[in-house]
């Protein structure tokens, strides 16, 4: 022992003793503390990108960390280059140490030296952490994940770079050293992992910050715990592979001289080899179920194109032997949904369905679409067992014995199975389509977790049979929902609000809503101080939603103060990395937004939100037809919180996106009507112009569906004549 901690001291002094190396680590938490002080930039600016910490630390090390390893393979080189396969040293191969024990203590030393980046970058993220108001026990877990990954990557890749020095003695080592650097780190990862598809190679890669994988480890809400397994079985196989690169090095450096311990050290690589391998089955075995299901998928999704009439036009391309189902659609009444998960994940659910008879009477079957992870167990019409065949995405009850003589139909599905929907899309990401897996819930209702009336195909794929998620899978109509939820541990969020919550049971209801989608995982809830609208999102995003939230509860507030009727209160904002775009917007009471570095809470979200808060839809900016100043009312009263609330100059609210109405023609009468609010403002009758946006509110001024014309016409001539009536009532 003592020759080793000798010779570990003079390893030690080649590093710690330059003060080149030493200030390395210095300059690496330096670079990462400009990287993060962008964010306390952005907070101060009106319109700005995201201040998402999680975000841009990740970012960082993507891109930073993986530079840090390319010293790593330069030190490693150096090391053996120095003695070891030195012909100067020579003499070493008489000296009473072993070349195990110089090895290893060149090794210890290496990874105690890359450590001080690993502590460098920690003593930054936990300094910035507290001041974004992280919680202690998230700062606590996200800091230990990255410390682990960086150890692990310094690891295997250290020893990688001193394997190919004790393997290739001449010079020409350091170029393949940069080129092992170039190949493990972005090589890999963008020219053969992304564009191939070939994800089971991640392990492979030197530090596994993928540089397009910003919806995995770069996702707050739910990479770092969705991913554990995977995550840990990778490295479980990195450090094995690290083990046995350290073996073999050993068993080569023992050929330079007569040794009794060769042949044991070569049957160590060889059990080291063996054992690598069999480390990266598990691994292998999790990426195999995920390309089956994913495979499976790709098989019985159709082809999916438009005629010039706008018809779909679904083919299977040279899978003939595949039906192509028609939609057949039918309105339902309600959904009674009780979910049940255990500790293994498996979730068991019963759903009662009430149809109106009239949809279904002249069905010869009643078609429904249920996620292929699920198994129906048993169907029941009023009570009565009935007969039913499952085939892939699509159950269709046969022959259904249904009573005419009532106006609703009773419908019960009993299905049971597990939802872990891995895939990837055609832009060379990784996504997931839905999942229930410990605390973390994706449920979006398109995926159809819940039976949807009639056949709706939940992928298509392409030519080149590339898959996408369908995402429009839905309700024919609005439907009443009842939601029982028990076995999670976790607080679930839903786009229509909790209704109650027990021990360990959750409780959702709502009418006439499109859909219902759950979510839980790494979240915090805001509360506004009115109470009356909460802000569901990622720890990281602490600052900048409490923020939001304040500016979008005082826009209740305000008109609350002077609308008669009751506004339509957006009663949550949900901000989340989710992982299909098509979830964005309204839904029910919900303002759904996806965090990215430049879709965030910023001004434009927050006009959107206010909007969508007034009345009751997401058409802002919107200007349905050139006979209705529908549009130019509207935006008057975002013009009137920005002015009579807020006090802000008219120039200040023409840099406010979305307030100022776009001048969609010549003589646009909207402008007109916007012109008239604004002047009236400027002279002192701002009381008068909120007793017409009043009448006109009362009216109705909600777009709910425009190519149907769902939505008040209000003419220029119906605004002057309003306009007049109050305005010259002194």
């Amino acid at each position: 022992m003592a020759k080793w901690i000798t010779q570990f001291k003079l390893e030690s002094k080649q590093l710690f003793g330059n003060w080149v190396f030493l200030l390395l680590p210095l300059l690496f938490g330096i670079w990462f503390i400009s990287d993060l002080s962008q964010i306390l930039e952005f907070s101060k600016q009106a319109i700005a990108p995201s201040q998402d910490l999680f975000m841009y630390t990740y970012s960082f090390h993507k891109i930073k960390h993986t530079l840090s390893l390319g010293l790593a393979i330069l030190i490693g080189i150096l090391f053996i280059r120095r003695d070891l396969v030195n012909p100067t040293y020579d003499w070493l191969s008489a000296s009473p140490i072993s070349s195990g024990t110089v090895l290893s203590a060149k090794y210890i030393a290496g990874i105690l030296y890359l450590s001080l980046f690993t502590l460098s970058m920690c003593a930054v993220f936990v300094w910035f952490a507290m001041k974004r108001e992280l919680a202690v026990s998230v700062l606590l877990k996200e800091t230990a994940f990255f410390a682990v990954q960086y150890e692990v990557s310094y690891m295997v890749t250290l020893a990688l770079a001193m394997f190919l020095a004790v393997w290739i003695k001449n010079r020409i080592v350091y170029l393949i050293g940069f080129c092992a650097w170039m190949f493990g780190t972005f090589f890999l990862d963008i020219f053969v992992i992304s564009r191939f598809n070939l994800y089971f190679l991640k392990t492979f890669h030197l530090n596994q910050f993928m540089v397009d994988a910003t919806e995995f480890f770069g996702n707050e809400a739910w990479g770092l715990s969705l991913l554990k397994d995977e995550v840990f079985f990778s490295r479980l196989f990195v450090i094995g592979f690290a083990i046995m690169l350290l073996t073999c090095m050993s068993a080569m450096l023992k050929t330079a001289r007569p040794s009794e311990s060769l042949k044991r050290w070569k049957m160590f690589s060889i059990v080291a080899i063996i054992i690598a391998a069999v480390l990266y089955v598990p691994y292998g075995q999790l990426w195999k179920e995920r390309y089956d299901v994913y495979k499976n998928n790709v098989l019985t999704a159709p082809i999916i194109n438009y005629n010039d009439d706008g018809n779909q036009e679904i083919s299977f391309g040279e899978d003939e032997e595949f039906t192509v189902h028609d939609n057949k659609k039918f309105s339902v009444t309600s959904y009674d949904i009780d979910l049940k998960k255990d500790k293994q994940n498996w979730l068991t659910v019963t759903t009662d369905i009430t149809v109106p008879t009239e949809a279904i009477s002249k069905n010869e079957e009643i078609p429904f679409t249920l996620n292929r992870a699920f198994r129906v167990k048993s169907i029941e019409i009023n009570g009565n067992s009935v007969n039913w065949k499952q085939s892939d995405d699509f159950v269709e009850i046969e022959q259904p014995s249904i009573d005419k003589n009532r106006g609703k139909q009773q419908i019960k599905i009993s299905y049971e199975g597990e939802l872990f929907l891995w895939s990837y899309r055609i832009d060379n990401y990784e996504t997931f389509d839905g999942f229930v897996r410990d605390g973390n819930v994706y449920l979006p209702a398109n995926i159809a977790w819940y039976p949807l009336p009639g056949h709706q195909y939940l992928y298509e794929k392409s030519f080149e049979n590339e898959l996408s998620c369908i995402d429009d899978a839905s309700l024919l109509d609005k439907a009443d929902f009842t939601i029982k939820a028990k076995g999670f541990k976790d607080k679930l969020f839903s786009t229509i609000g909790l209704s109650s919550m027990k021990t360990s049971v959750q409780m959702f209801a709502g009418k006439q809503l499109d859909g219902v989608d759950l979510f839980a995982g790494n979240f915090i809830e805001l509360t506004s101080n009115n109470h009356e609208l909460t802000l569901i999102t990622t720890p990281s995003n602490k600052l900048e939603a409490k923020a939001f939230l304040d500016h979008a509860a005082d826009a209740i507030d305000y008109f609350n103060t002077w609308i008669r009727k009751p506004v339509p209160h957006v009663k949550q904002v949900m901000y989340l990395p989710i992982f299909g775009y098509g979830l964005e917007g309204l839904h029910n009471e919900t303002y759904m937004n996806t965090t990215s570095r430049h879709n965030n809470l910023d001004h434009y979200q927050r006009v959107k939100v206010i909007s969508a808060n007034l009345f009751g839809d997401e058409h802002l900016g919107t200007n349905p037809d050139e006979t209705s100043v529908i549009y130019g009312i509207r935006q008057s009263f975002l013009y009137l919180y920005y002015r009579d609330r807020l006090q802000l100059s008219d120039d200040e609210i023409e840099t406010t996106p979305n307030v100022i109405p776009f001048d969609f023609e010549d003589d646009d009468k909207n402008i007109d009507v916007f012109n008239m609010v604004k002047d009236a403002v400027s002279k002192g009758r701002t009381e008068k112009v909120k007793q017409v946006l009043n009448t006109f509110y009362d009216k109705g001024l909600t777009l709910k569906d425009i190519g149907d014309d769902k939505y008040s016409r209000i003419t220029f001539e119906d605004w002057q004549t309003e306009w007049t009536k109050v305005m010259d009532d002194e």
